[in-house]
């Protein structure tokens, strides 16, 4: 199963969010992660989830997370879905949760977004 986590969350702080937060919020999952299995992800070359931000009005942000590997997806999607706020340390910011939508899709119907439409999609 292949699934998304979308998160909406605001930075009450001064500190502009930016697209180059995307490293910041990588390490902020890490440090959710048992010790042992980050340190594993930290050391391997295969990614089980990929991740990006992208910057919205009103000091907000959406987190946009997606795993495809189901060990990593048992452990890092109920941490996820759980939480209230992400502290970015490095930044010294606290970015509060407003919205979480978890997204499930088989890898079928995936795939058959993209390969059995009458029109190519270009997404």
């Amino acid at each position: 199963m292949l699934q998304k986590i979308v998160m909406q969350l605001k930075n009450s702080g001064d500190q502009v969010v930016t697209y180059n937060w995307g490293s910041l919020m990588h390490g902020a999952i890490l440090e959710l992660l048992p010790l042992e299995i980050a340190e594993r992800l930290h050391q391997s070359s295969l990614r089980p989830f990929s991740q990006y931000i992208i910057p919205d009005s009103d000091n907000r942000v959406n987190w946009h997370i997606g795993i495809w590997d189901n060990e990593i997806a048992g452990i890092l999607v109920p941490t996820l879905l759980s939480l209230k706020s992400i502290e970015i340390k490095h930044k010294k910011a606290n970015l509060e949760v407003i919205e979480i939508k978890n997204i499930i899709r088989s890898y079928k119907d995936e795939f058959a977004t993209f390969f059995t439409q009458a029109e190519i999609c270009s997404r």
